[in-house]
C-alpha cells in the first residue's frame, strides 16, 4: 500500500485496510479481515510561498520588465505554513541592486490588502530609482514562529524607451521633412 499526501498538509489521518480471500473454487467460505489505524502526517517545516502575480491583472510571472522610470504595478503573492497561521510569518523584501532598488520601505512597501479576511495574502510594491537603468533581483523571505523560512525570488529587468527626437533651433524644420 502507497499513500502520497497532498502537499504542504500535515495532519491525522485513519487508514483501514480490508483482505477479502476468494475462498473455495465454488466462492463458498470467503472470509475478510479488516483493521485500522491513525496515521500522522508531520506538516511541512518551511513556510511557502505562492508565484508572483500582477495584482492588477492576476497573471503570473518570474520577471518583470517595465520602462525605466515607468510604475511598477504591485505584486501580489500568498504565504501559508503548516506550524503558524498566516498572521505570525514574517515577511521581508531585499534587493540585490540596491543601486536600482534600495532595501528601504519607501523602495520595497509591503502591505496585506485584506489582513483580517486573509492575512496570508501580501502585496509588494517595488519603487526604483529613476533615471538608473539597470536590473534587480528582489528576494522574499517568510520566516514561521519556529524560525523555518523559505525564500523565493523574481527578477526586475529594465526596458528602454526609444529615443525622441526633438528639432531645436532648426530654422524652417518641420517633423518627418528633411531641409536642404
Amino acid at each position: 500500500v502507497v499513500m502520497t499526501p497532498i502537499a504542504d498538509k500535515g495532519g491525522n489521518v485513519t487508514v483501514t485496510l480490508t483482505v477479502t480471500d476468494t475462498g473455495k473454487s465454488d466462492k463458498t467460505d470467503v472470509k475478510s479481515a479488516t483493521s485500522s489505524f491513525v496515521l500522522t502526517i508531520a506538516a511541512p517545516a518551511k513556510p511557502v510561498i505562492s508565484a508572483f502575480s500582477n495584482a492588477a491583472t492576476g497573471a503570473s510571472f518570474t520577471t518583470i520588465t517595465n520602462i525605466i522610470n515607468e510604475d511598477i504595478p504591485p505584486i501580489q503573492f500568498t504565504v501559508r505554513d503548516g506550524q503558524s497561521s498566516a498572521d505570525l510569518l514574517t515577511v521581508d523584501a531585499t534587493s540585490d541592486n540596491t543601486v536600482v532598488v534600495p532595501n528601504t520601505t519607501q523602495n520595497l512597501f509591503k502591505f496585506r490588502p485584506d489582513a483580517a479576511g486573509n492575512p496570508g495574502l501580501w502585496n509588494l510594491v517595488v519603487s526604483p530609482v529613476k533615471n538608473v537603468p539597470q536590473n534587480a533581483n528582489i528576494k522574499i523571505k517568510v520566516t514561521d514562529t519556529d524560525g523555518n523560512f523559505t525564500e523565493s525570488s523574481f527578477a526586475r529587468r529594465v526596458a528602454s524607451k526609444a529615443p525622441a527626437i526633438a528639432l531645436v533651433g532648426i530654422s524652417g524644420a518641420t517633423p518627418n521633412t528633411i531641409n536642404t
